[in-house]
Formats: structure tokens, sequence, C-alpha cells
């Protein structure tokens, strides 16, 4: 796969992420591919992770923690080489046991076929009784575009 279709090197990574092999997914990566997770120490999954090892392991501690149960983009804006989406998960804390409803942003930046960079940004809200507020394509975009920098 080449950088003529970056959001096809995304979408093959995100469709991994719900039904993929760690190898599979770490694979879709640059040899030096990062991402960087927001979230506080408290989250082991939060950080800078660059490299295939680092990569293997962080898609070994995020599995271990989350059950991911659905995932869906909302928004896709793509510019040269680099990808900025939105979109909504539901999952699951495996070691709770309690369901979790997020939005999300991610900002990829695409090199040689594979992500050379991926940054996410998550806002969790609960499950029963929340009443979802829909946002506008021009919010989301704005909330993407605050991750690029």
């Amino acid at each position: 796969m080449t950088d003529d279709n970056p959001k096809a090197v995304v979408d093959r990574f995100l469709g991994l992420i719900a039904s993929g092999s760690r190898d599979d997914i770490v694979a879709c990566f640059t040899e030096d591919g990062v991402i960087d997770m927001a979230g506080t120490p408290d989250f082991p999954w939060a950080g800078h992770w660059q490299g295939r090892a680092k990569l293997e392991e962080y898609f070994t501690v995020m599995p271990a923690a989350l059950e991911m149960m659905d995932h869906q983009m909302t928004s896709c804006t793509v510019q040269d080489n680099r990808v900025a989406m939105t979109g909504t998960e539901h999952g699951r804390s495996r070691a709770s046991g309690k369901d979790y409803h997020a939005k999300w942003a991610w900002v990829f930046h695409i090199r040689d076929g594979g992500i050379e960079f991926g940054a996410l940004a998550r806002k969790r809200f609960c499950c029963s009784g929340f009443r979802r507020r829909r946002s506008s394509p021009l919010q989301e975009f704005r909330f993407a575009s605050r991750l690029a920098g």
C-alpha cells in the first residue's frame, strides 16, 4: 500500500482493532511508528508508545484493560498524508465489568504505506441514563484539528 491512499491504511488499522491479531495491527505502523494516547497515569495505555516493541506492548495492555464492543466513525478528513477522524465507541472495562461510551478523535500521519504517527483523544461518558447529544461535523472537525496542533 502506498501513501497515495492514506485513508485505506487507516481503514485497515481500524478494522483490525476490533478483530485482528496484535501482529497484524502493529504491522500497520512504520518501524518507528508512534501512538500518543491522551490520559492520566491512572490509565495503563496512556502515554507515548514508539517503535514496534512498544506498539506490541501497547496492543497487549489496551485489550487486557478494555473490551471493545462497537466503534463507529462519524467524520473523516484527508489532507495529503494526514487523516483526521472522529467517532464513537462502546466498550467494557475488564477490571470492573462496567460499560462505557466515548467519543474519540484520531489524527494519523502516513508514511511509506504505514502509520507513522497516531494520536487519540477520548471523551468518556457513562452508560445508563445517558442521553446522547449529537455534535455537528464542524464541531467534530474542530476537535480533531486541536489534536493535530
